[in-house]
């Protein structure tokens, strides 16, 4: 099974090279085949390129991408082939978890082999995307896998390039991985959630989503805006409610197509070892479009 793995970042090079990039290099996939990290513009590509050199990282490639979380997913998912499987790795995670007994240890399967039994499981129920828990408490985390509708924290997802849900323009930055579970559920019956397995991640943190809208106290207007109209626009799927300290958050419906246990996941057949795709080839879908953000890509190696 081929994947590629596509990070997004935005003023974070230091982050991104002292936290992601190894985190990745931990789960041993073929970093300078696999991964390209996605920067904001030409001034970012060069900045990101210089310190991924010094980090090293000279081989993984930097593509000059858009501005903007949800732009730039829109502009990955038209830079592969239209049904690459991408893993989309955000720049602030820093480990992923896995539930061990009450506790979480680091994750101790590797990125070929956890994007491999996703992806099939995906295949095998026609679903587009599958995702991990947001919360990285061993208490709250399960030894399951679900098929149905859940909330795919968006840090860290496994989807299709060309895929509409993607693609699309309207999608806003603020609660975009809200939105897309709901729209993929909408749209191919169910997305899938590994409940055993989140990140470690800096929610809220500087640069990124935050730099993008102006800083914290606009991003948090922002956050409460989008989350609410998610909520009034699928009210069959999202309610809105305020968590302690204010901050707005999403609750969905719980709705389950089938459960499966982490050792039955582990232990399912798969179409074959991971390998990636050849890099660069853009979505066959939306065509002109596709080849109007080709066009804006340039590749700093």
């Amino acid at each position: 099974m081929r994947y590629v793995v596509a990070v997004p970042s935005y003023q974070r090079a230091d982050v991104l090279v002292k936290n992601t990039l190894p985190m990745l290099r931990g789960l041993k996939p073929n970093m300078h085949t696999v991964c390209t990290v996605f920067a904001a513009n030409k001034t970012e590509a060069a900045l990101y390129r210089r310190a991924m050199d010094a980090a090293g990282f000279p081989r993984v490639p930097v593509v000059t991408g858009v501005r903007g979380l949800s732009r730039q997913r829109r502009f990955i998912h038209e830079h592969y082939r239209a049904g690459t499987r991408i893993v989309n790795v955000d720049d602030d995670v820093t480990q992923l978890l896995e539930k061990h007994g009450n506790r979480l240890r680091p994750l101790r399967v590797s990125l070929d082999v956890l994007a491999e039994r996703a992806f099939a499981l995906c295949d095998r129920h026609g679903a587009r995307m599958w995702g991990i828990c947001g919360c990285a408490n061993g208490m709250f985390l399960k030894d399951t896998v679900t098929v149905g509708l859940r909330y795919l924290v968006g840090c860290f997802t496994g989807s299709h390039a060309g895929d509409p849900v993607f693609t699309d323009a309207g999608t806003p930055s603020s609660g975009e991985d809200y939105a897309r579970s709901i729209a993929s559920y909408k749209r191919y019956g169910a997305v899938v959630r590994l409940n055993w397995v989140a990140p470690k991640t800096a929610y809220f943190a500087d640069g990124g989503m935050q730099s993008e809208l102006g800083g914290k106290e606009q991003r948090a207007r922002d956050h409460t805006e989008r989350l609410e109209a998610i909520a009034r626009r699928h009210p069959d799927c999202a309610t809105a409610y305020t968590k302690a300290g204010g901050v707005t958050n999403l609750r969905l419906a719980v709705l389950t197509t089938e459960k499966i246990t982490k050792l039955s996941f582990m232990r399912q057949p798969t179409t074959g070892s991971a390998r990636t795709p050849p890099r660069g080839r853009k979505s066959r879908g939306r065509k002109s479009r596709g080849r109007k953000s080709r066009a804006k890509a340039h590749i700093t190696t």
